[in-house]
């Protein structure tokens, strides 16, 4: 076999395993979560912690969120200080929810 076709050969192994372990080909998304508190100082809102889901716990969280059933967000409020909930952003979405 030449070897040419044998690295043609190898490259598509490689390139079809590669294609088959992703599973898709969308982009992966992932959530970045905070918690909202807020303590009346100022710059307190910058020192809430915050975490990255990962992809599978983001797709969890958003087929969860899509299956509640709507609610009347004009009747709810996290008040002004203490715990205010949790803020979900969407990576590269710009797409944002709370919850609390």
């Amino acid at each position: 076999m030449p070897l040419r076709f044998r690295t043609c050969v190898f490259t598509l192994t490689v390139l079809a395993a590669v294609l088959l372990g992703c599973g898709s080909l969308r982009p992966v998304r992932q959530a970045q979560v905070t918690i909202d508190l807020y303590s009346g100082r100022s710059g307190s809102r910058a020192d809430n912690p915050t975490w990255m889901l990962s992809p599978a716990d983001t797709q969890t969280l958003l087929d969860n969120v899509s299956a509640l059933a709507p609610v009347d967000t004009t009747e709810l409020s996290p008040g002004n200080l203490g715990y205010r909930g949790f803020v979900v952003e969407l990576e590269g979405s710009g797409e944002r929810m709370r919850a609390y």
